[in-house]
């Protein structure tokens, strides 16, 4: 299980997902809860991301500009 190898501080649900709303959060905050077992999960925050549809695009253009940006 992921969770359990990098334990995340926040894990955030971006895209098409953010449609669904807090409908959707609240079923994956139940889950978490009830499938996740040796994360401290008060320190874990579940969320939506606040640039909605355009997070992918926005992490992918700031991961190329720190990759492949101009040098120093």
């Amino acid at each position: 299980n992921m969770l359990h190898t990098t334990e995340p501080r926040r894990i955030l649900f971006s895209g098409g997902m953010i449609a669904a709303g807090e409908v959707l959060l609240e079923a994956i905050n139940r889950h978490f809860q009830q499938q996740v077992w040796t994360l401290k999960k008060e320190d874990v925050e579940i969320r939506f991301a606040t640039l909605g549809e355009d997070t992918g695009i926005v992490g992918a253009a700031a991961l190329a500009r720190h990759n492949y940006g101009p040098s120093k």
